[in-house]
């Protein structure tokens, strides 16, 4: 993350104006609960920050239906137990930030689920989920993320001007 701090704080100051510091989160019980780093803003509480890093540029979200798809654990995109204020989603190729309020990111897939799994999963040329890897240091697989693309466009201009910002660098 060392090379894109500049231009991710860059951001991150645009999209937050009032922002004063960051704190990366250490608290392993926080991180559960998705908070990944601290803005302390002008407000008496941080905001619980949750971060993505995407290393291609879909012009979509990849959405997180299973963080462990053998186990049906939900992922960030379903799990009612995330406390986290704001989705940070990092598209490092073209250096844009999204930030989106993650309650109302959450409701929208709880809400829409049976319609984006339909036209994104089934739908697919694949027909399946995008899946990703958790390995251990040693590289062998723990677990498989079972996830949805879905494209900005799919979402309500409405929704949009409430509940994202883009930001480019």
């Amino acid at each position: 993350m060392s090379d894109n701090a500049n231009w991710l704080n860059d951001l991150y100051k645009q999209g937050f104006p009032y922002l004063d510091h960051i704190e990366e989160n250490t608290d392993v019980a926080s991180q559960f609960e998705g908070v990944d780093k601290w803005f302390y803003c002008r407000n008496p509480r941080p905001y619980k920050i949750e971060e993505k890093f995407r290393y291609e540029d879909y012009r979509d979200l990849l959405l997180e239906d299973y963080s462990n798809y053998t186990t049906r654990r939900p992922g960030w995109a379903r799990d009612t137990q995330k406390t986290t204020d704001f989705l940070a989603y990092i598209i490092v190729p073209s250096k844009t930030l999204w930030i989106l309020r993650y309650p109302a990111l959450r409701q929208y897939f709880l809400t829409n689920y049976d319609r984006l799994y339909k036209r994104y999963v089934e739908g697919s040329k694949t027909g399946e989920y995008v899946w990703g890897k958790t390995k251990d240091d040693n590289g062998l697989l723990l677990f498989q993320t079972a996830n949805i693309p879905v494209p900005i466009k799919e979402f309500p201009k409405n929704w949009l001007a409430k509940n994202f910002w883009e930001y480019w660098a």
